[in-house]
């Protein structure tokens, strides 16, 4: 049997480089464009906001409503501050502006961006101790020495790269997987299907 040419593969390249560039973005201390605004990185400090306030963009147990586009885009907004009178301009402001339908999908993409080398999660059969962000805080203070406030304002793109690195640092044999290889492993299974 040959080797599998990945050039081959439909969408595979494409996929490659789309994971490239997000991993490098992740690292450039700049905003995104998101559903017409400006937006920070996806953080630590977001998810524990966003799940805190029952946001079905982190709570997958609820359904999306407009409520949630709009405290999504407010939390990762550059304007955000606590509060509600700053809240309710920035939601008047982009009421009319944002497609509801349209703005589900592209939160969805912005989040799968910054979550797509986020390591395996467990499967939630043992008790829980610490915040998930703790064990994060925990390991990049053992291993760099960053503070508290530098691990939950780093976007969580570049920590889950960090991660990786530190894995393969401490195991050059760990095996890490790509969103992108799933295109590689349907592309074998069609394969065998048509030995």
């Amino acid at each position: 049997m040959s080797q599998l040419d990945t050039a081959s593969i439909p969408g595979y390249s494409e996929a490659c480089a789309k994971e490239q560039a997000n991993r490098d973005l992740s690292f450039l201390p700049w905003p995104v464009p998101l559903c017409g605004i400006m937006a920070r990185q996806f953080t630590f400090r977001h998810l524990i906001l966003l799940g805190e306030c029952g946001n079905a963009f982190v709570d997958s147990n609820k359904q999306i409503d407009p409520a949630d586009v709009a405290g999504f885009l407010w939390m990762v907004s550059l304007e955000y501050s606590p509060g509600p009178k700053a809240r309710d301009r920035f939601v008047k402001k982009i009421r009319d502006k944002v497609v509801f339908m349209a703005a589900i999908k592209e939160i969805n993409a912005y989040l799968e961006a910054a979550f797509q080398d986020a390591p395996q999660s467990s499967d939630g059969s043992g008790k829980i101790y610490y915040a998930p962000a703790a064990a994060y805080v925990d390991l990049f203070a053992a291993e760099y020495g960053w503070s508290i406030d530098t691990t939950l304002s780093t976007p969580i793109a570049a920590l889950f790269q960090l991660v990786r690195c530190i894995q393969r640092r401490h195991n050059p044999r760990v095996i890490l997987i790509n969103r992108s290889d799933a295109l590689i492993a349907e592309a074998l299974r069609k394969r065998m299907e048509m030995n």
